[in-house]
């Protein structure tokens, strides 16, 4: 299998894994008082945002080279998997607000996957 390929499959299991956990940490807390739904209007957004960044940031560190196209893949598998839950289980289409998310999305795994790339040469060259 093409190591890009290994990389964006690892990294988009990455995402998968880092959103389970966090989900479950979230879900203890607000069960047993210690966070207020009232507090979570943008943080489960910002959250999601930095999982999706690492989870570029792991496809880039292990390309070594296009941290765009690492990052671009990652966020475009990760964003057609969403669409196609919200669309079979939920029977939902896409909102409108939603365009936004995605494309933040898009735009912090890139910035992730470019930041593992060099964060790979930097430890090469040590």
């Amino acid at each position: 299998m093409n190591q890009r390929l290994k990389a964006v499959l690892l990294g988009v299991l990455s995402i998968y894994a880092l959103m389970i956990t966090v989900s479950f940490v979230l879900a203890l807390l607000i069960r047993f008082d210690w966070l207020n739904t009232d507090q979570l209007s943008w943080l489960p957004f910002i959250i999601s945002t930095l999982i999706v960044m690492i989870g570029g940031g792991i496809s880039g560190y292990l390309t070594e080279q296009k941290g765009w196209l690492s990052g671009l893949l990652v966020s475009s598998l990760y964003i057609i998997s969403l669409i196609g839950y919200q669309f079979l289980a939920h029977d939902t289409g896409i909102y409108s607000g939603q365009w936004l998310h995605f494309a933040i999305f898009i735009i912090a795994t890139i910035i992730g996957s470019i930041l593992g790339v060099q964060l790979r040469g930097q430890s090469n060259d040590t």
